[in-house]
């Protein structure tokens, strides 16, 4: 059996026009949740660039995030996270950052892998 191919997804941050999403944390929402949320255009607008890029896009329904799946090497092309980056990535089990795409930069705030579930280690 063919070993498959590695993937990697990231949580996608875009900018709101006022406070982060990231800032919440893991804590409870705010009331003003609303204010934290980017316009459901412009989330449209970076899902299509990501699709555009060769990326799985998924929309949360409450219109909190986007996220991206897709395998290593074309995380690797856009992101030109190089292969020591993707060892140190998959010794470390953790998230890390990715530089945001220059044509993405006025509507994402930043970029976040997430880590392979357990039994994907």
């Amino acid at each position: 059996m063919a070993k498959a191919t590695p993937r990697w997804s990231a949580q996608v941050y875009l900018r709101s026009a006022k406070g982060s999403l990231r800032d919440l944390g893991d804590g409870p929402l705010p009331a003003d949740l609303a204010s934290r949320l980017p316009p459901s255009e412009k989330r449209r607008e970076v899902a299509a660039a990501f699709e555009k890029l060769g990326f799985r896009v998924f929309l949360d329904d409450l219109g909190l995030g986007v996220s991206i799946d897709g395998p290593e090497s074309l995380f690797n092309r856009v992101f030109k996270t190089g292969k020591a980056k993707t060892k140190a990535r998959a010794a470390a089990g953790d998230t890390r950052e990715l530089t945001v795409p220059k044509d993405l930069a006025a509507l994402v705030e930043s970029i976040v892998v997430l880590p392979a579930p357990e039994s994907f280690r």
